[in-house]
């Protein structure tokens, strides 16, 4: 049987004899006491604390519950929850459950992966499994390895699949695979450098029965990459290829090396596997060779690369397949990388990934986003209909609700969350809806539902509930209403408001002294409770006036700072006029002021009524609005 081959390095052409694999791979425990040693011969060197790649990532497997006991091959994650290996360690699983399989990797310091710190069990396995590959299996007694013709060595993988995934605290860097077609024409064409480079590496644990603790790594000195069945003398069809190594001398694999990778060096430096320990050729004419089963497309029916290419679809890199990832790149469009989770955070248990999770601390499963898109889940976004508007998400008066959205912002003593609801028709008009929480049957409308007069701000800050003010929230006897319990109303609807009126700039010439005399013109009518001015009822008004205003720096403090810094006093006797060093002194109020108005000589009764009326013509530099004036 003539075989094409192709080396790294250089093209050799042999001749290979028809001969029976040895089959050292299925390392069945035969109860021997004498431990060997794995990966020996040539510079096999003991790496079983090794932090580097590849032997880092190189672990193995157990299968327990076969005829002959436990089982072991070497097996190397190429991801999270990926294990790759060769399928004749598991020719003899029949119907085991996949749990009697367990995946170990020991870190340099000696501990195991998984929960208990123990294995991880699988969960299913995947095998693409040669011609005659388990024609002959393993007996027990006597023991007695199995075997296989050469060209089976075309196609020994499987893959078995984790229940947890390896973090990466157990698994810090994933080794890449060669899965294309074209590894044997990149060698032809002499294009070795940097995509080939050396050193040629094979890793295992065999040579221990089912349970070692040595890991051995050795180099490979003569490779032949695209070793083929073309038939007696090249007279018949060439078949798939696989890849020969010889050992003699050499590097040699033992009994559970089987599943170990063989690497090449890629551009950046960086270990690739390209291929999967199989078994040892025996050739009584020439040189003793060891069998990998490729990685790539080998020409076999069912392409190796393919075939191993589907379990390995991660498109942001992290090492947790698209299908079970939990922030698959589907989800960071335009940034895949973005959506890298290795160890698949996920805070809120929601089953979405925290990298990519619209509401990291909030159960959403559903990511729902339909109020603003703005890339906050309306699960947790302080204003859920209004895009961009809570980009800082502050909420001054901690009820729930964003500043920027907030009708009533800022007094913590005022809170007016979301309502609750429990369905979309409890949140007002489409399109508002209602926002709940994974696993909750109540939750909360997008927008507030307090402002019955539509001016924007909610009923418990609002001066004026009923009547729209939104412009104009003052309300100027706020201290007043508090000494006397009464409701708070603001001034365009309270029927007796107390002023906080601006001093009109002298700009002509008036038959009193601005050093002695300060005109004031407010900015809304006395008596106001609608859209026209309501006179007064029975009780007596009076004016007073006190100033606030610092000449000398120019500040005007405001009204509520002008009475809480104790500068206009808010003590009731104060404002009597008889009381010696009051600040408030008395005003004369005209509906009509021009430049015949003069001031009265002598304080007037505080409680005797004067007109209330203002007017929009003062005849005066007058700056202020009176939208209510007659």
């Amino acid at each position: 049987m003539n075989h094409h081959t192709g080396t790294l390095g250089a093209i050799i052409a042999t001749v290979g004899m028809n001969a029976l694999l040895s089959c050292r791979a299925v390392a069945i425990d035969e109860g021997v006491s004498v431990v060997k040693q794995a990966i020996k011969n040539g510079d096999a060197t003991n790496v079983t604390t090794s932090p580097n790649l590849p032997e880092r990532d190189v672990g193995f497997i157990n299968i327990a519950g076969l005829p002959c006991g436990t089982a072991m091959c070497t097996a190397t994650p190429i991801e999270r929850d990926v294990v790759l290996t060769a399928a004749h360690c598991s020719c003899q699983f029949g119907n085991l459950p996949f749990s009697s399989i367990t995946f170990h990797l020991n870190s340099p310091s000696g501990v195991d992966v998984g929960p208990t710190k123990s294995g991880i069990s699988a969960v299913n396995l995947a095998q693409l499994i040669g011609d005659h590959l388990c024609d002959t299996p393993p007996q027990c007694n006597p023991p007695k390895l199995g075997s296989s013709p050469e060209p089976a060595s075309h196609a020994d993988l499987a893959v078995v699949f984790l229940a947890q995934n390896l973090t990466t605290a157990e698994l810090p860097m994933l080794m890449k695979v060669q899965t294309g077609a074209d590894l044997p024409e990149r060698q032809f064409l002499n294009i070795t450098v940097p995509d080939l480079g050396s050193p040629i590496e094979i890793v295992g644990w065999g040579g221990q029965g089912a349970f070692p603790t040595v890991k051995n790594k050795g180099s490979i000195t003569e490779l032949f990459l695209n070793e083929r069945d073309c038939g007696v003398f090249d007279l018949g069809s060439c078949g798939p290829s696989w890849i020969e190594a010889n050992i003699d001398p050499g590097t040699e694999i033992e009994p559970g090396d089987s599943g170990g990778p063989i690497t090449f060096r890629g551009a950046d430096g960086a270990p690739i596997i390209f291929g999967v320990a199989h078994g040892t050729q025996v050739a009584p004419f020439e040189s003793d060779t060891e069998t990998y089963s490729p990685t790539w497309n080998n020409g076999s029916s069912t392409e190796n690369g393919d075939w191993l290419a589907q379990f390995l679809i991660d498109g942001d890199g992290d090492g947790i397949r698209d299908a079970v990832d939990n922030c698959p790149p589907s989800r960071c469009p335009g940034s895949p990388k973005r959506c890298a989770n290795p160890d698949q955070l996920d805070g809120d248990k929601d089953g979405v990934g925290d990298v990519c999770d619209n509401c990291p601390g909030t159960a959403n499963a559903d990511q729902a986003d339909k109020g603003d898109h703005d890339g906050i889940g309306d699960a947790c976004d302080i204003c859920p209909v209004h895009k961009d508007a809570d980009t800082r998400q502050d909420d001054s008066d901690s009820d729930g609700v964003g500043d920027a959205c907030d009708d009533c912002p800022v007094n913590p003593d005022q809170p007016n969350p979301f309502p609750s609801c429990t369905k979309d028709s409890e949140c007002g008009t489409a399109p508002h809806f209602c926002i709940k929480i994974d696993g909750f049957t109540t939750g909360h409308c997008d927008t507030q539902l307090d402002d019955p007069d539509g001016d924007g701000v909610g009923n418990v800050c609002d001066s004026c509930a009923s009547l729209p003010n939104a412009s104009f929230q003052v309300n100027s006897n706020q201290v007043a209403e508090q000494r006397q319990f009464a409701a708070p109303l603001g001034d365009l609807c309270d029927e007796s408001p107390v002023f906080g009126s601006h001093p009109i700039l002298f700009d002509r010439t008036y038959p009193w002294s601005p050093d002695t005399t300060t005109a004031l013109t407010s900015y809304a009518a006395v008596g106001n409770l609608a859209s026209t001015p309501k006179p007064f009822d029975d009780a007596p008004v009076g004016f007073r006036q006190c100033n606030c205003f610092d000449f000398g720096v120019g500040n005007d403090p405001g009204f509520d700072q002008c009475l809480s810094t104790g500068g206009c006093s808010k003590d009731p006797q104060q404002f009597d006029p008889t009381f010696v060093g009051t600040t408030w002194t008395p005003i004369t109020v005209a509906a009509n002021v021009g430049v015949n108005f003069k001031p009265p000589t002598t304080h007037f009764d505080p409680d005797f009524q004067l007109v209330p009326t203002y007017t929009n013509n003062t005849g005066c530099l007058d700056l202020s609005s009176h939208p209510y004036g007659t």
